[in-house]
């Protein structure tokens, strides 16, 4: 799904060259909600925090590209415009703090889910080794102590 938005928004941009500049947004705007859709249904991601993450991202891309529409408005005052940029200066921010923390987040679950798979396979490793062992009655002592693996 991830791909083939990419491969979209690309062709989009190349193949539109001599569109106008709204129509343009606007066919990118449908064409990035229509994923959102797709994205929300198959859920590509194993976690949902990373699929909530991707799209989140793709919420902010598209309010992004609708404020951006206005912002290109010739009709607007400038004041307007600096209410928009801003507006939109304050979401893209917000997203990338929301990003950072979730990033933050994700990296410690990751460490501890990995220090866990860690410890239960030197666990099973070492009870394995030790059964082996006094199996094939090479050790006729058995360690409880897990094995130490450098």
């Amino acid at each position: 799904v991830i791909i083939y938005r990419k491969i979209s928004v690309v062709a989009l941009l190349v193949f539109s060259d001599g569109w106008d500049q709204r129509v343009q947004v606007l066919t990118a705007l449908c064409l990035l909600l229509g994923f959102l859709y797709i994205h929300s249904v198959v859920q590509p991601f194993t976690t949902r925090d990373l699929n909530a993450m991707d799209g989140y991202a793709q919420m902010i891309i598209s309010a992004t590209l609708y404020l951006g529409l206005y912002y290109i408005s010739a009709t607007l005052s400038k004041s307007t415009r600096i209410c928009l940029f801003v507006l939109m200066l304050l979401l893209n921010v917000g997203f990338v703090i929301f990003w950072s923390y979730q990033c933050l987040h994700l990296r410690d679950r990751f460490k501890i889910l990995m220090n866990l798979r860690s410890y239960s396979k030197q666990f099973s490793f070492s009870r394995s080794f030790s059964k082996r062992a006094t199996v094939e009655g090479t050790n006729t002592e058995r360690s409880d102590r897990p094995l130490q693996v450098k």
